[in-house]
């Protein structure tokens, strides 16, 4: 064989190997890669890819700079997994209900061959989700989780993992209109919405947020018009629907329940 032809030989073992890796490569591998979009409006009430509750100032009006700090509670939910690859995200955050910036924090639930896989994120969208290195999640854990507009474009964003005492912290610089507050499950996103999970049902707790006075309310305190119940249709075929609000006090609770 001549030089040549070796030389050929082993570029083309070397693109087999490429692609071979390529379509051998498990798409869980990508699963720190989706991102948290902006709710994807199908109407009112419903999205591709959002499910739950949104406060804003006024449902037909968003007034910007309205929100100060969201913050919630929930239990890291036992998925029901079967061949496909399935993702879930459960968040807090400010922003992405009617505009194109997102921040906010949370746990992701995905199905990979039949076996659940937990982490918790944070994300200043439009910029990439990041993997909260050193804080391993477990199904059933009890998360508390909190975003805060701190001034002058900086917003602070916290995770506290109830269960394991695991906590995390950071503060971000973006530019937001500040105009919603939300609890969401979601579908996340890569390049397109992704399948969702099924994960049940779940529950949100001590759901609150503050407005630009610094007062605290729940997701519905102030009033008719100034919050939003949403029901995802997921266009790969999961639906996502939340319950009505139970308030005590200045905060809120909810479940958010899979169908197919």
């Amino acid at each position: 064989m001549t030089c040549n032809n070796k030389i050929k030989t082993v570029a083309v073992l070397a693109s087999v190997l490429v692609v071979t890796m390529m379509m051998t490569t498990p798409l869980a591998a990508f699963a720190d890669s989706v991102q948290s979009a902006p709710r994807i409006k199908l109407k009112e009430g419903t999205s591709a890819n959002w499910s739950g509750y949104a406060s804003i100032s006024n449902l037909s009006l968003l007034a910007s700079n309205y929100v100060k700090n969201v913050q919630g509670s929930w239990a890291v939910p036992a998925l029901t997994c079967g061949q496909s690859t399935t993702y879930s995200s459960t968040w807090v955050g400010i922003d992405g209900y009617s505009d194109g910036t997102v921040e906010q924090i949370g746990t992701e639930q995905d199905c990979f061959n039949g076996a659940q896989k937990n982490y918790a994120w944070y994300e200043m969208y439009p910029h990439q989700s990041v993997k909260i290195p050193g804080m391993t999640v477990h199904t059933g854990d009890v998360v508390d989780a909190k975003v805060t507009y701190l001034g002058k474009s900086k917003f602070q964003l916290s995770i506290n993992d109830v269960t394991t005492g695991k906590t995390y912290s950071n503060t971000f610089k973006a530019h937001a209109h500040r105009s919603s507050a939300e609890w969401v499950v979601e579908a996340p996103s890569s390049g397109e919405v992704l399948p969702l999970a099924n994960f049940g049902t779940m529950k949100f707790s001590d759901a609150q947020f503050t407005d630009y006075t610094g007062t605290i309310h729940a997701i519905d305190g102030k009033g008719s018009g100034t919050y939003d119940d949403i029901t995802m249709h997921d266009p790969n075929g999961g639906n996502s629907t939340p319950s009505s609000l139970t308030d005590s006090g200045a905060t809120s609770g909810f479940s958010v329940t899979y169908s197919p």
